[in-house]
């Protein structure tokens, strides 16, 4: 693969990453938001089975939001150093080391969503993919860089 077809390859999946990352904190806000109203609902719940019920839903939407935060907040790094390392190959190492966290943590993304509906393992499908093409347009890059 050329320089010139790298370039074009990191700042077109960066961009692509950035939105998702930007997405996935918001998603990862809202389910942090919606913990902390279950919690809410179990302090107001009229029996101590609902009051499990919406404990149990909450510390698990507060989870799942906090993996996804971190999650996203790794991809918008992914796609930010991605789109900068495009511009200025010097710049491609942050760039190459986030490309590699995406792919592991895509996998793992992947391998989590295996099980549940057909647009969640086509998300996690696209995530894989993107991060597989930054990491190979940044190795090249870098390979050229020395």
């Amino acid at each position: 693969m050329s320089i010139e077809t790298s370039n074009k390859i990191l700042k077109v999946t960066g961009i692509i990453t950035l939105i998702f990352g930007i997405l996935g904190v918001i998603a990862g806000i809202v389910l942090i938001i919606g913990a902390r109203a279950l919690g809410t609902v179990a302090d107001v719940a009229p029996g101590e089975e609902e009051a499990a019920a919406a404990v149990g839903m909450g510390a698990t939407s507060l989870i799942v939001g906090i993996i996804l935060l971190i999650s996203s907040i790794v991809e918008i790094l992914e796609g930010w150093f991605s789109v900068r390392a495009s511009k200025d190959n010097a710049k491609i190492m942050p760039a190459w080391i986030f490309a590699i966290l995406g792919v592991i943590g895509s996998i793992g993304t992947l391998i989590s969503s295996i099980g549940d509906d057909a647009k969640g393992v086509a998300g996690a499908i696209v995530g894989v993919a993107l991060s597989i093409l930054i990491f190979i347009a940044a190795n090249t890059i870098k390979k050229s860089n020395g």
